[in-house]
């Protein structure tokens, strides 16, 4: 008997996204690049990461500087084995070096508004959780890494953006669904809450630093299992279209693996 196939939040925004570029990714595994933009949301969740971890022992937070040397060490090794794509919108007539600093010093701001704002809020019990749920009336199990499960039975997840979340949404988000069932699994109940940790740079350079808080009910997980039904159905088909190439995720900034995209104009 076959396993079930097993996935991950994230592969239900790719594929509703683009059902070709999951194919690519997920399926063909092609390598693609980390875009400027994505790479400053990688930065700024490898500092707290490094920050969380040791606060569970400590209860006490890092450093900015320390936060802030972990980020760029970090963008500097992605970018010196060739996985980040520096020719993004708005940098395609810069030289590396200036790309790269450029890179550097938006990400160290995200990460010094993370720490002295949001960062405080959080005592954390575990970081990175790992977490396979099996749903044994479902074609399919789920797995996920939830980002930090806090003391107070709240799971908080870093985000990044150019442009500031609404409290829709935060609610309209399939991630909060899919880890409510995997705090269950791990900890034998619900969590009070969702907290999403937004972080925002502007074109100008301006940064936010919020929280929204999200809850999920049965009807809403449920509803987002169906999706991922509707998705491996497709997929077992093997039917995997291209999205329209007005979608804002059909371009280098935001897809992995669109220069490998047979339905991009070459």
């Amino acid at each position: 008997m076959n396993e079930k196939p097993v996935y991950h939040q994230s592969d239900l925004s790719k594929f509703e996204f683009c059902p070709y570029g999951f194919c690519l990714e997920r399926i063909e595994k092609r390598r693609g690049l980390s875009s400027f933009f994505a790479m400053r949301g990688t930065g700024a969740h490898v500092a707290r990461k490094v920050n969380l971890r040791q606060k569970i022992a400590t209860r006490k937070d890092l450093s900015v500087d320390v936060l802030k040397d972990a980020a760029r060490d970090e963008i500097k090794k992605q970018v010196d084995e060739g996985r980040v794509d520096l020719k993004s919108d708005g940098t395609a007539f810069m030289s590396k070096a200036a790309v790269l600093s450029k890179l550097i010093d938006t990400t160290v701001k995200l990460v010094e508004i993370d720490r002295l704002r949001l960062q405080p809020r959080l005592m954390p019990l575990e970081v990175e959780v790992k977490k396979r749920v099996i749903l044994e009336r479902w074609p399919f199990d789920l797995e996920m890494t939830l980002d930090s499960i806090d003391e107070d039975a709240h799971i908080t997840d870093l985000k990044t953006s150019r442009c500031k979340w609404s409290q829709e949404k935060a609610d309209d988000e399939y991630q909060p669904s899919v880890y409510w069932l995997g705090y269950r699994a791990h900890r034998g109940c619900y969590p009070k809450a969702f907290r999403h940790h937004c972080l925002t740079i502007t074109k100008t350079g301006r940064t936010y630093a919020y929280q929204l808080e999200t809850i999920r009910g049965p009807g809403q997980i449920v509803a987002v299992l169906e999706r991922i039904k509707a998705m491996d159905r497709s997929i077992q088909a093997g039917v995997f279209p291209p999205t329209h190439q007005s979608n804002w995720k059909c371009s280098p900034e935001w897809c992995f693996v669109y220069r490998d995209c047979k339905y991009v104009a070459k």
